[in-house]
């Protein structure tokens, strides 16, 4: 089966199409419009400043059930009762009666939490409590609701903000009582305490980072215990400040603050831009695109994951590390290189200015591999690009699909000496 993206433990199963289905009748205000949706004017495109995380306190419904069984509930007309005890009466919202009072004595209802009359999904990504594994036994979450759809979910940032949805109802100090949801702890389930992170990090962040959008929590927009002190105090840490009280053991490497081994050098590949020009750097064609015509243009597709992919191969990155994603193993070999030849920051914005190479230096050329065992960790079945016997091609084998280099490497170029450890 085919992934709309794949992380490092986790994939992202697509269920727009399906959640396009599960829209509100129209309480309280005839929210779908038209022309269908949440409003007519909630089409998108939408600038995302605020990517905010959220419990959703109901039931646990294990992998895709969880987010269709919660999506029916938040679009699912309300019901209300009357607070007027020698009234008692009970009614369903509905456009035909789009209101929380009584009908027959205008006082206010309580909602029985039947529905809650959402015109569509709250959350744009849901994280099941109990995720199902992929066939790579990788955790399944679900892209519910595209992210230039406006949804319910934090009041002023809806207009400006995504949502994620973790499945629960979790404990946080701020609470005078709390119950969990029966059968958890009242605390993140380990998948999804895994998934936190890395959801931000290698996806949602990448994504939308032309924008520069900001992790958040609901409690930074009127709701104190939402997502939990769990989360929050993981989102905080992340940010550099101090956990919430209670969860004080929450490290940074939980927060998804990578280890920084070389110093400075380890912040060099922070977004897409600088991971096309630190590859166009060694000399690897990305293609014709961004604004100086030699393949930076922040947006990563097949060359720049191919190009990725043979400098894995050429660095001597063991299988499985050898995949076209710039995971933790990446980065090290990246870091490596640069450092052990004195490349830096200045030479990154040199090519992102369209002004390399530099005159007199025709390209660079790899010389050897760094020596990263003793940062990257590969597991046991799996052996080294060294150990594998020598593969013949065969003649009928299809002509390897590997990027060209922009530049031919010449021993007149400027070497990059991989320093061995």
């Amino acid at each position: 089966m085919s992934w709309f993206f794949e992380g490092s433990c986790f994939v992202v199963k697509d269920l727009r199409s399906v959640f396009n289905k599960i829209v509100s009748s129209g309480f309280p205000y005839n929210w779908r419009g038209k022309k269908g949706g949440v409003k007519p004017w909630n089409d998108g495109p939408k600038e995302i400043l605020y990517v905010v995380y959220h419990q959703t306190y109901g039931s646990i419904s294990p992998g895709e059930e969880g987010p269709k069984r919660t999506g029916s509930f938040l679009t699912r007309n309300p019901h209300f009762q009357c607070q007027n005890p020698e009234c008692n009466h009970k009614w369903e919202g509905s456009p035909k009666y789009p209101s929380s009072k009584c009908p027959k004595c205008v006082t206010q209802g309580k909602n029985l939490g039947v529905g809650r009359g959402f015109p569509k999904m709250s959350y744009n990504v849901f994280v099941p409590f109990k995720p199902q594994l992929n066939e790579n036994d990788k955790f399944i979450v679900y892209y519910c609701v595209d992210f230039d759809e406006y949804t319910w979910h934090s009041g002023p940032a809806n207009s400006q903000g995504v949502a994620v949805g973790f499945q629960g109802r979790f404990h946080h100090p701020s609470l005078k009582y709390f119950r969990p949801t029966k059968g958890t702890d009242g605390q993140p389930s380990t998948p999804q305490q895994q998934v936190c992170m890395p959801l931000w990090h290698e996806w949602i962040y990448p994504l939308l980072q032309k924008s520069e959008p900001k992790l958040m929590g609901h409690w930074e927009w009127g709701k104190t215990a939402c997502p939990g002190g769990w989360i929050q105090s993981t989102i905080q840490v992340s940010r550099g400040d101090a956990p919430v009280k209670g969860y004080e053991y929450i490290s940074s490497e939980e927060a998804g603050v990578p280890p920084d081994p070389h110093g400075a050098a380890s912040e060099l590949f922070d977004t897409h831009e600088e991971r096309q020009a630190a590859l166009v750097l060694l000399g690897y064609d990305l293609g014709p695109y961004g604004p100086h015509k030699n393949g930076v243009d922040g947006d990563w597709g097949e060359m720049s994951r191919a190009a990725l992919q043979a400098f894995e191969e050429e660095i001597g990155l063991p299988e499985p590390l050898d995949d076209g994603n710039w995971d933790e193993a990446t980065e090290l070999a990246m870091t490596r290189v640069f450092q052990d030849n004195d490349l830096g920051a200045d030479h990154l914005k040199a090519v992102m200015k369209g002004e390399w190479p530099l005159p007199g230096r025709t390209g660079i050329v790899i010389a050897g591999t760094p020596d990263l065992t003793d940062t990257i960790e590969v597991p046991e079945d799996e052996t080294s690009s060294e150990e594998k016997p020598e593969q013949v091609d065969d003649a009928e084998d299809p002509p390897s699909d590997s990027p060209k280099r922009r530049r031919p490497r010449k021993r007149g170029g400027t070497k990059l000496k991989a320093k061995k450890k």
